[in-house]
């Protein structure tokens, strides 16, 4: 069985669809996923404020990642699953996901190291 994640970095189409972003996001989308075949947990984070002087962002702002965790014999068999599914529109999406300029970042991981094991 392999093990690895799906990193997806999103972000709110602007400031005043922050909130509904995060209600999609958590109460929607999260769910939606986990149901599919693979995925066994999801974490969402939000970035936090650089030091004075420290600028490491590479540009990007306003930005979420999300790590969904997967457990499959195929991983790429299950981001298939995931990229046909949304690509289907299986998925419900909202208005308040940007999805162009810059497009959402998705990119499954396989997992290769994990200390302590």
């Amino acid at each position: 069985m392999q093990k690895g994640v799906l990193f997806v970095m999103t972000r709110p189409t602007d400031s005043a669809s922050e909130a509904e972003y995060n209600d999609w996001y958590d109460n929607i989308h999260l769910e939606e996923v986990l149901q599919l075949h693979g995925f066994t947990a999801a974490r969402r984070y939000r970035p936090v404020d650089s030091p004075e002087g420290v600028d490491s962002s590479g540009g990007i702002t306003w930005t979420y990642i999300a790590l969904y965790e997967v457990e499959a014999d195929d991983l790429q068999a299950v981001y298939a699953n995931l990229l046909g599914v949304a690509g289907r529109g299986e998925l419900r999406m909202s208005p308040a996901i940007r999805m162009e300029e810059p497009e959402p970042i998705v990119q499954m991981f396989e997992l290769i190291t994990q200390y302590p094991s």
